[in-house]
Protein backbone atom coordinates (compact mmCIF):
# COMPACT_ATOMS: atom_id res chain seq x y z
CA UNK A 1 0.00 0.00 0.00
CA UNK A 2 3.12 2.26 0.98
CA UNK A 3 4.59 1.61 -2.42
CA UNK A 4 1.01 2.03 -4.43
CA UNK A 5 0.66 5.56 -2.61
CA UNK A 6 4.19 7.31 -3.73
CA UNK A 7 3.50 5.41 -7.04
CA UNK A 8 -0.16 7.65 -7.09
CA UNK A 9 2.02 10.31 -6.19
CA UNK A 10 3.93 10.92 -9.07
CA UNK A 11 2.21 8.86 -11.62
CA UNK A 12 -0.97 9.51 -13.12
CA UNK A 13 -3.40 6.77 -14.79
CA UNK A 14 -2.23 4.10 -12.48
CA UNK A 15 -3.80 1.02 -13.99
CA UNK A 16 -3.96 -1.84 -11.31
CA UNK A 17 -3.29 -4.30 -14.78
CA UNK A 18 -0.02 -2.24 -14.99
CA UNK A 19 1.32 -3.63 -11.41
CA UNK A 20 2.19 -6.82 -10.83
CA UNK A 21 3.93 -7.96 -7.56
CA UNK A 22 4.96 -11.18 -6.81
CA UNK A 23 5.74 -12.15 -3.10
CA UNK A 24 7.06 -15.47 -3.50
CA UNK A 25 9.67 -14.44 -5.80
CA UNK A 26 10.03 -10.68 -4.42
CA UNK A 27 9.27 -9.24 -7.60
CA UNK A 28 7.16 -5.71 -7.94
CA UNK A 29 7.41 -4.37 -11.85
CA UNK A 30 5.32 -1.79 -12.71
CA UNK A 31 4.82 -0.90 -16.74
CA UNK A 32 3.84 2.19 -18.71
CA UNK A 33 3.96 4.97 -15.92
CA UNK A 34 3.00 8.46 -16.58
CA UNK A 35 4.48 11.46 -14.93
CA UNK A 36 2.09 13.54 -12.98
CA UNK A 37 3.24 17.09 -13.72
CA UNK A 38 1.49 18.25 -10.78
CA UNK A 39 3.55 16.14 -8.63
CA UNK A 40 6.49 18.79 -8.83
CA UNK A 41 4.60 21.69 -7.84
CA UNK A 42 5.76 22.23 -4.83
CA UNK A 43 8.91 22.55 -5.25
CA UNK A 44 8.16 26.12 -7.15
CA UNK A 45 11.09 26.07 -9.84
CA UNK A 46 11.46 27.66 -12.74
CA UNK A 47 11.05 25.03 -14.94
CA UNK A 48 7.87 22.02 -15.19
CA UNK A 49 7.28 18.86 -16.61
CA UNK A 50 5.02 19.28 -19.58
CA UNK A 51 4.86 15.29 -20.43
CA UNK A 52 6.57 12.02 -19.41
CA UNK A 53 6.26 8.59 -19.03
CA UNK A 54 8.43 5.38 -17.62
CA UNK A 55 8.86 2.48 -19.57
CA UNK A 56 8.98 0.17 -16.73
CA UNK A 57 9.79 0.08 -12.94
CA UNK A 58 11.86 -3.34 -11.68
CA UNK A 59 12.09 -3.91 -8.16
CA UNK A 60 13.65 -7.35 -6.53
CA UNK A 61 13.92 -8.32 -3.34
CA UNK A 62 15.18 -11.85 -2.17
CA UNK A 63 13.18 -12.76 1.21
CA UNK A 64 14.95 -15.71 1.36
CA UNK A 65 18.45 -14.34 2.00
CA UNK A 66 17.11 -10.99 2.87
CA UNK A 67 20.16 -10.03 5.48
CA UNK A 68 22.74 -10.86 2.66
CA UNK A 69 21.32 -9.88 -0.71
CA UNK A 70 20.46 -6.66 -1.97
CA UNK A 71 17.46 -4.98 -3.04
CA UNK A 72 17.51 -4.30 -6.76
CA UNK A 73 15.73 -1.29 -8.52
CA UNK A 74 15.74 -1.23 -12.32
CA UNK A 75 14.14 1.92 -14.36
CA UNK A 76 13.93 1.56 -18.17
CA UNK A 77 12.86 3.89 -20.74
CA UNK A 78 12.69 7.12 -19.11
CA UNK A 79 11.42 10.23 -21.58
CA UNK A 80 10.39 13.86 -20.13
CA UNK A 81 9.54 16.73 -21.50
CA UNK A 82 10.00 20.16 -19.53
CA UNK A 83 8.80 23.55 -20.37
CA UNK A 84 9.19 27.25 -18.74
CA UNK A 85 6.64 27.48 -15.71
CA UNK A 86 4.96 30.01 -16.85
CA UNK A 87 3.03 30.03 -14.15
CA UNK A 88 5.61 30.79 -11.58
CA UNK A 89 4.58 34.15 -10.28
CA UNK A 90 6.89 36.75 -7.72
CA UNK A 91 5.72 35.99 -4.26
CA UNK A 92 4.73 39.28 -2.22
CA UNK A 93 6.51 39.86 1.49
CA UNK A 94 3.65 38.43 3.47
CA UNK A 95 4.05 34.95 0.99
CA UNK A 96 7.45 35.06 0.90
CA UNK A 97 7.66 35.18 5.12
CA UNK A 98 4.62 32.86 5.29
CA UNK A 99 6.85 30.07 2.75
CA UNK A 100 9.88 30.86 5.43
CA UNK A 101 8.36 30.31 8.38
CA UNK A 102 6.92 27.06 6.70
CA UNK A 103 10.07 25.92 5.89
CA UNK A 104 11.69 26.65 9.23
CA UNK A 105 9.09 25.13 10.87
CA UNK A 106 8.63 21.92 9.02
CA UNK A 107 12.54 21.62 9.43
CA UNK A 108 11.94 21.87 13.23
CA UNK A 109 9.86 19.21 13.64
CA UNK A 110 11.72 16.95 11.82
CA UNK A 111 15.03 17.40 13.93
CA UNK A 112 12.51 16.74 16.92
CA UNK A 113 11.26 13.78 15.75
CA UNK A 114 14.95 12.38 14.86
CA UNK A 115 16.40 13.11 18.20
CA UNK A 116 13.38 11.57 20.17
CA UNK A 117 13.86 8.62 18.04
CA UNK A 118 17.39 8.60 18.80
CA UNK A 119 16.28 8.59 22.59
CA UNK A 120 13.84 5.86 22.28
CA UNK A 121 14.66 1.98 21.34
CA UNK A 122 14.63 2.73 17.92
CA UNK A 123 18.33 2.33 16.84
CA UNK A 124 17.52 -0.85 15.86
CA UNK A 125 15.44 -0.12 12.41
CA UNK A 126 17.09 2.91 11.92
CA UNK A 127 20.32 0.54 11.30
CA UNK A 128 18.23 -1.78 9.00
CA UNK A 129 17.44 1.17 7.22
CA UNK A 130 20.76 2.19 7.11
CA UNK A 131 21.55 -1.03 6.11
CA UNK A 132 19.04 -1.46 3.03
CA UNK A 133 20.27 1.88 1.70
CA UNK A 134 23.40 1.19 1.53
CA UNK A 135 22.93 -2.09 -0.20
CA UNK A 136 20.64 -0.94 -2.67
CA UNK A 137 21.37 -1.77 -6.31
CA UNK A 138 20.10 1.18 -8.66
CA UNK A 139 19.66 0.80 -12.58
CA UNK A 140 18.65 3.37 -14.96
CA UNK A 141 18.11 2.58 -18.49
CA UNK A 142 17.50 4.51 -21.72
CA UNK A 143 16.77 8.36 -20.12
CA UNK A 144 15.58 10.87 -22.56
CA UNK A 145 15.08 14.33 -21.15
CA UNK A 146 14.51 17.29 -23.66
CA UNK A 147 13.76 21.17 -22.56
CA UNK A 148 11.63 23.08 -24.78
CA UNK A 149 10.87 26.71 -25.13
CA UNK A 150 9.34 29.44 -27.66
CA UNK A 151 12.09 31.64 -29.04
CA UNK A 152 12.79 34.33 -31.26
CA UNK A 153 9.98 37.24 -31.95
CA UNK A 154 6.65 35.97 -31.11
CA UNK A 155 7.91 31.92 -30.69
CA UNK A 156 8.51 31.78 -34.41
CA UNK A 157 10.63 28.41 -33.62
CA UNK A 158 11.05 26.07 -30.43
CA UNK A 159 14.69 26.00 -29.20
CA UNK A 160 15.25 21.90 -27.60
CA UNK A 161 17.92 21.30 -25.35
CA UNK A 162 18.05 17.71 -24.90
CA UNK A 163 20.18 14.82 -22.90
CA UNK A 164 20.10 10.99 -23.52
CA UNK A 165 21.67 8.80 -21.12
CA UNK A 166 22.58 4.64 -22.01
CA UNK A 167 22.66 4.15 -18.57
CA UNK A 168 23.12 5.25 -14.66
CA UNK A 169 24.25 2.39 -11.77
CA UNK A 170 24.92 2.26 -8.39
CA UNK A 171 26.14 -0.74 -6.73
CA UNK A 172 28.00 -1.36 -3.33
CA UNK A 173 31.70 -1.55 -3.25
CA UNK A 174 34.10 -3.06 -0.71
CA UNK A 175 37.31 -0.69 0.12
CA UNK A 176 39.17 -2.50 -3.32
CA UNK A 177 36.49 -1.26 -5.46
CA UNK A 178 35.53 -4.60 -6.13
CA UNK A 179 31.85 -5.29 -6.53
CA UNK A 180 29.75 -7.05 -3.32
CA UNK A 181 26.02 -8.31 -3.03
CA UNK A 182 26.06 -7.21 0.57
CA UNK A 183 28.08 -5.47 2.90
CA UNK A 184 27.39 -5.46 6.83
CA UNK A 185 29.47 -3.02 7.93
CA UNK A 186 27.57 0.65 9.12
CA UNK A 187 30.75 2.45 9.93
CA UNK A 188 32.09 2.70 6.24
CA UNK A 189 30.35 2.26 2.78
CA UNK A 190 31.39 2.37 -0.52
CA UNK A 191 29.66 2.89 -3.84
CA UNK A 192 30.50 2.82 -7.16
CA UNK A 193 28.26 5.30 -9.54
CA UNK A 194 28.55 4.96 -13.49
CA UNK A 195 27.40 6.97 -16.02
CA UNK A 196 27.28 5.58 -19.83
CA UNK A 197 27.21 7.13 -22.76
CA UNK A 198 25.48 10.59 -21.78
CA UNK A 199 25.15 12.53 -25.21
CA UNK A 200 23.47 16.68 -24.94
CA UNK A 201 22.11 18.12 -28.13
CA UNK A 202 20.11 21.24 -29.31
CA UNK A 203 18.63 22.51 -32.38
CA UNK A 204 15.55 24.50 -33.16
CA UNK A 205 12.15 23.02 -34.57
CA UNK A 206 9.00 24.99 -36.14
CA UNK A 207 6.25 25.09 -32.98
CA UNK A 208 4.10 22.85 -35.10
CA UNK A 209 6.66 19.85 -35.13
CA UNK A 210 7.69 20.44 -31.22
CA UNK A 211 4.20 20.43 -29.99
CA UNK A 212 3.84 16.62 -31.84
CA UNK A 213 6.38 15.39 -28.05
CA UNK A 214 7.74 12.69 -30.10
CA UNK A 215 11.29 11.34 -29.14
CA UNK A 216 13.46 11.93 -32.00
CA UNK A 217 15.08 15.15 -32.79
CA UNK A 218 18.97 13.89 -32.29
CA UNK A 219 21.53 13.04 -34.83
CA UNK A 220 25.24 13.87 -35.17
CA UNK A 221 24.92 17.23 -36.80
CA UNK A 222 22.67 18.74 -33.56
CA UNK A 223 25.28 17.52 -30.43
CA UNK A 224 26.73 19.45 -28.72
CA UNK A 225 28.53 16.65 -26.28
CA UNK A 226 29.32 13.83 -27.95
CA UNK A 227 29.01 10.49 -26.00
CA UNK A 228 30.95 10.47 -22.60
CA UNK A 229 31.23 8.02 -19.74
CA UNK A 230 32.28 8.25 -15.79
CA UNK A 231 32.51 6.29 -13.12
CA UNK A 232 32.32 7.81 -9.67
CA UNK A 233 34.28 6.17 -6.29
CA UNK A 234 31.85 7.59 -3.11
CA UNK A 235 32.76 6.29 0.64
CA UNK A 236 30.51 7.37 3.25
CA UNK A 237 31.90 7.59 7.00
CA UNK A 238 30.08 7.36 10.21
CA UNK A 239 32.21 9.57 12.13
CA UNK A 240 30.02 9.52 14.75
CA UNK A 241 30.70 5.01 15.30
CA UNK A 242 34.31 5.67 13.70
CA UNK A 243 36.73 7.42 15.32
CA UNK A 244 39.01 8.72 12.57
CA UNK A 245 39.94 11.63 11.00
CA UNK A 246 38.81 11.61 7.56
CA UNK A 247 35.58 13.66 5.74
CA UNK A 248 32.17 11.80 6.04
CA UNK A 249 32.00 11.49 2.34
CA UNK A 250 34.95 11.25 -0.10
CA UNK A 251 34.47 11.49 -3.79
CA UNK A 252 37.07 10.25 -6.49
CA UNK A 253 35.52 10.87 -10.43
CA UNK A 254 37.02 9.14 -13.32
CA UNK A 255 35.83 10.94 -16.64
CA UNK A 256 35.95 10.11 -19.99
CA UNK A 257 37.17 12.60 -23.20
CA UNK A 258 34.53 15.53 -23.10
CA UNK A 259 34.39 16.31 -26.64
CA UNK A 260 31.69 19.56 -27.24
CA UNK A 261 30.27 21.22 -30.54
CA UNK A 262 29.44 24.51 -30.58
CA UNK A 263 28.06 25.59 -33.82
CA UNK A 264 26.72 29.15 -34.97
CA UNK A 265 23.22 27.81 -34.81
CA UNK A 266 23.64 26.71 -31.39
CA UNK A 267 24.90 30.04 -29.56
CA UNK A 268 21.99 31.73 -32.07
CA UNK A 269 19.41 29.38 -29.79
CA UNK A 270 21.10 30.40 -26.44
CA UNK A 271 20.82 33.89 -27.09
CA UNK A 272 17.25 33.91 -28.53
CA UNK A 273 16.29 32.13 -25.14
CA UNK A 274 18.10 34.65 -22.64
CA UNK A 275 16.56 37.23 -24.62
CA UNK A 276 13.09 35.48 -23.72
CA UNK A 277 13.65 35.94 -19.87
CA UNK A 278 11.21 33.72 -19.05
CA UNK A 279 13.92 31.35 -16.69
CA UNK A 280 14.18 32.67 -13.69
CA UNK A 281 12.66 35.93 -13.91
CA UNK A 282 10.63 35.29 -10.14
CA UNK A 283 13.80 34.16 -8.80
CA UNK A 284 16.26 36.62 -10.02
CA UNK A 285 15.98 40.14 -9.02
CA UNK A 286 18.00 41.50 -11.01
CA UNK A 287 16.51 40.64 -13.75
CA UNK A 288 13.45 42.81 -13.21
CA UNK A 289 15.60 45.57 -13.22
CA UNK A 290 16.34 44.65 -17.21
CA UNK A 291 15.75 47.57 -19.84
CA UNK A 292 12.00 47.37 -20.76
CA UNK A 293 13.35 47.13 -24.81
CA UNK A 294 12.71 45.16 -27.62
CA UNK A 295 16.54 44.27 -28.68
CA UNK A 296 20.13 45.32 -27.68
CA UNK A 297 20.01 47.49 -31.17
CA UNK A 298 19.46 51.23 -30.72
CA UNK A 299 19.58 50.54 -27.25
CA UNK A 300 23.00 49.84 -26.10
CA UNK A 301 23.41 52.89 -23.77
CA UNK A 302 20.46 51.34 -21.86
CA UNK A 303 22.27 48.00 -21.96
CA UNK A 304 25.70 49.33 -20.56
CA UNK A 305 24.33 51.09 -17.81
CA UNK A 306 21.83 47.74 -16.63
CA UNK A 307 25.14 45.75 -16.77
CA UNK A 308 27.48 47.80 -14.66
CA UNK A 309 24.79 48.23 -12.66
CA UNK A 310 24.63 44.41 -11.99
CA UNK A 311 28.16 43.92 -11.29
CA UNK A 312 28.53 46.86 -9.00
CA UNK A 313 26.16 46.09 -6.95
CA UNK A 314 27.47 42.36 -6.80
CA UNK A 315 30.81 43.80 -6.01
CA UNK A 316 29.25 46.08 -3.16
CA UNK A 317 27.57 42.55 -1.90
CA UNK A 318 31.17 40.42 -1.83
CA UNK A 319 32.98 43.29 -0.35
CA UNK A 320 30.51 43.57 2.45
CA UNK A 321 30.09 39.97 3.02
CA UNK A 322 33.98 39.72 3.16
CA UNK A 323 34.74 42.49 5.50
CA UNK A 324 35.92 41.46 9.13
CA UNK A 325 32.78 43.18 11.12
CA UNK A 326 30.63 41.14 8.78
CA UNK A 327 32.39 37.90 9.85
CA UNK A 328 32.25 38.77 13.51
CA UNK A 329 29.12 39.50 13.23
CA UNK A 330 27.77 36.38 11.83
CA UNK A 331 29.79 34.24 14.01
CA UNK A 332 28.04 36.18 17.13
CA UNK A 333 24.76 35.61 15.81
CA UNK A 334 25.21 31.82 14.72
CA UNK A 335 26.28 31.21 18.49
CA UNK A 336 23.40 32.85 20.01
CA UNK A 337 21.11 31.32 17.60
CA UNK A 338 22.42 27.63 18.13
CA UNK A 339 22.11 27.88 21.66
CA UNK A 340 18.57 29.53 21.76
CA UNK A 341 17.63 26.19 19.04
CA UNK A 342 19.04 23.58 20.91
CA UNK A 343 17.00 24.73 24.09
CA UNK A 344 13.83 25.47 21.36
CA UNK A 345 14.20 21.94 20.14
CA UNK A 346 12.38 21.25 23.86
CA UNK A 347 13.74 17.42 23.03
CA UNK A 348 16.99 17.72 25.34
CA UNK A 349 17.58 18.38 29.10
CA UNK A 350 17.51 21.77 29.26
CA UNK A 351 15.55 24.66 30.40
CA UNK A 352 12.74 25.86 27.98
CA UNK A 353 12.80 29.73 26.37
CA UNK A 354 10.99 32.61 28.18
CA UNK A 355 9.26 35.43 26.67
CA UNK A 356 12.39 37.12 26.09
CA UNK A 357 14.53 34.61 24.61
CA UNK A 358 11.52 33.65 22.12
CA UNK A 359 11.38 36.77 21.25
CA UNK A 360 15.17 37.09 20.34
CA UNK A 361 14.55 33.60 18.92
CA UNK A 362 11.70 34.67 15.95
CA UNK A 363 13.88 38.15 15.66
CA UNK A 364 17.06 36.27 14.56
CA UNK A 365 14.90 33.61 12.43
CA UNK A 366 13.11 36.65 10.37
CA UNK A 367 16.55 38.94 9.93
CA UNK A 368 18.90 36.46 8.92
CA UNK A 369 19.41 34.77 5.21
CA UNK A 370 17.44 31.38 5.57
CA UNK A 371 20.24 29.54 4.14
CA UNK A 372 22.44 30.92 7.05
CA UNK A 373 20.35 29.80 9.45
CA UNK A 374 19.56 25.86 8.00
CA UNK A 375 23.49 25.47 8.11
CA UNK A 376 23.50 26.96 11.96
CA UNK A 377 20.13 24.21 12.81
CA UNK A 378 21.81 21.41 11.15
CA UNK A 379 25.01 21.62 12.94
CA UNK A 380 23.24 21.84 15.89
CA UNK A 381 21.05 18.81 15.41
CA UNK A 382 24.70 17.21 14.15
CA UNK A 383 26.27 17.55 17.38
CA UNK A 384 23.26 16.41 19.88
CA UNK A 385 22.32 13.84 17.42
CA UNK A 386 25.74 12.12 17.94
CA UNK A 387 25.56 13.13 21.61
CA UNK A 388 22.02 11.78 22.64
CA UNK A 389 22.54 8.89 20.00
CA UNK A 390 21.82 5.27 20.58
CA UNK A 391 25.74 3.61 21.95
Amino acid sequence: MAFWARTCRFCKNVDANDLSISVSSGQINLHNVEVKPSAFDDLKLPITVKSGRVGSIEIRVSWTKFWSSPIVVVVKDVFVVACPNTNTEVMDEGEKSEERKNILRQEMEQHKIELLSNDSNDGADAGLATKILNNMQVSIQNVHVRYEQEAGESGKHTVILGMRLHEFTIATTNAERKPIEFTNNLDVVHHKAQLVKLRVYMHNLPPALSQAGTEGGEDDDTLILKSFSATAWLTLVNRGAVKMNRPKVELELECGPLHFVVSKSAVSSVVDVLKTGDINTARNPFLALRPKVGSYHGHYREWWLYAMGRVLALVRLKRQQASMSHVRRCLSVAVRYSKLYKRALGVLPLKALDKEEMDEFTEIQEAEPLSFLRLVREQVYEREAERHGPN
